[in-house]
């Protein structure tokens, strides 16, 4: 995919609630390509589009900070469901 098709997907998978733009994608997009986790490919088309790609390391590096980060979100998601739970109406009179 290419930074503004990123971007893009990431406002439709967050319902806009992340507003991402092609301009704040790509330094990420160049830092993970210094780091190994993507490839670019050559530009393309009119526009000169290039088009990212995940290297397996980036796979591996994705997979490890996931699992690092569950117990983060498990917590997270726990107090979310506390809250909602604290809050809901009560379904007695």
């Amino acid at each position: 995919m290419s930074g503004y098709e990123i971007a893009q997907l990431i406002k439709e998978r967050s319902h806009g609630q992340f507003k991402a733009t092609a301009g704040n994608v790509y330094p990420h997009l160049h830092k993970l390509k210094e780091a190994g986790d993507v490839r670019a490919g050559e530009p393309i088309g009119g526009r000169e589009k290039i088009v990212y790609e995940i290297t397996e390391q980036g796979k591996r590096t994705l997979r490890e900070g996931a699992l690092e980060k569950r117990p983060l979100v498990k917590g997270l998601l726990t107090i979310i469901d506390d809250i909602l739970e604290r809050t809901a109406p009560s379904s007695t009179p």
